[in-house]
C-alpha cells in the first residue's frame, strides 16, 4: 500500500511541529523528517534526576501576536520573566540599558524632561571639552 502524505515537513522544532499540528487539525497527513532521535528541535528539554535541563540553552518566547500567544499557550505553561541587565560600577548596580531608572539612581531625576536635558548638558560639555582639546594640542 503506497504511503499517501498531503505534506512533508523537514524538522520537528517549534515551526515543523505547529506544523504538523495545524495540517493534522484540518485533516491532513504529515510526514514529518527528522535528523535528530528526539523531536522538539533547540527547544527540547529534558529531565534529569528531578530537574529540567534545557539541552540548547534557555528558552524565551515573545511575541506581541495575540493569536500566536493563544496558539502556543494551548500547549504549555508559560513563567512570566522580564531580562533586566545591570552593571555595577563604584559599589552601585544600575540598569541597562541606561533608561529613566538609571537616570533616576544616578542623577535623581523623575521625569523623562529631566533627563533630556542631562543629556543636552552632559553633550555639550563632552563636545566643549573635546574642541578646547584640540585648540590647546
Amino acid at each position: 500500500m503506497p504511503l499517501n502524505y498531503n505534506k512533508i515537513i523537514v524538522g520537528s522544532g517549534l515551526y515543523g511541529a505547529s506544523a504538523a499540528y495545524l495540517a493534522k487539525q484540518r485533516g491532513e497527513h504529515c510526514l514529518v523528517l527528522e535528523r535528530r532521535k528526539q523531536v522538539g528541535g533547540n527547544i527540547r528539554d529534558e529531565w534529569r534526576d528531578g530537574i529540567n535541563v534545557h539541552l540548547f540553552g534557555a528558552h524565551i518566547f515573545h511575541t506581541d501576536n495575540e493569536q500566536v500567544w493563544k496558539f502556543v499557550n494551548k500547549f504549555t505553561h508559560f513563567i512570566p520573566y522580564v531580562h533586566t541587565v545591570m552593571a555595577k560600577n563604584g559599589g552601585k548596580m544600575y540598569h541597562l540599558p541606561f533608561n529613566l531608572n538609571t537616570f533616576n539612581d544616578v542623577y535623581g531625576t523623575i521625569y523623562p524632561d529631566e533627563a533630556a536635558t542631562i543629556l543636552d548638558m552632559e553633550h555639550h560639555r563632552e563636545f566643549y571639552e573635546t574642541v578646547k582639546y584640540r585648540i590647546i594640542t
